[in-house]
């Protein structure tokens, strides 16, 4: 699962899932969405995870991106996301 799934760093505080979804739909279909760190600190990070690996491929080309005016960071993730209770599915809105 980690070739599906891309790291997304230095994520603003105010960014939600929504937001990340909107950006990364571009790319391909997103299975979910986990924004992680703790809100109230400047800078968080998310995974993304998409349905086959070419779209995660495909988002890494968003490295380097202005949002927010912030420079999102974007690579493959070494790890694929953990889904604890409350994370929802973005494909699925489980």
């Amino acid at each position: 699962m980690t070739d599906r799934t891309v790291y997304v760093g230095n994520v603003a505080p105010d960014i939600d899932e929504q937001t990340m979804h909107a950006l990364f739909a571009h790319c391909g279909t997103v299975r979910q969405i986990r924004i992680a760190g703790d809100p109230t600190y400047n800078a968080r990070f998310a995974f993304v995870e998409f349905t086959e690996p070419a779209m995660a491929h495909t988002a890494i080309m968003l490295n380097g991106l202005q949002m927010m005016e912030r420079t999102l960071r974007v690579a493959m993730a070494k790890s694929p996301i953990n889904n604890p209770t409350g994370v929802v599915d973005a494909a699925t809105g489980a």
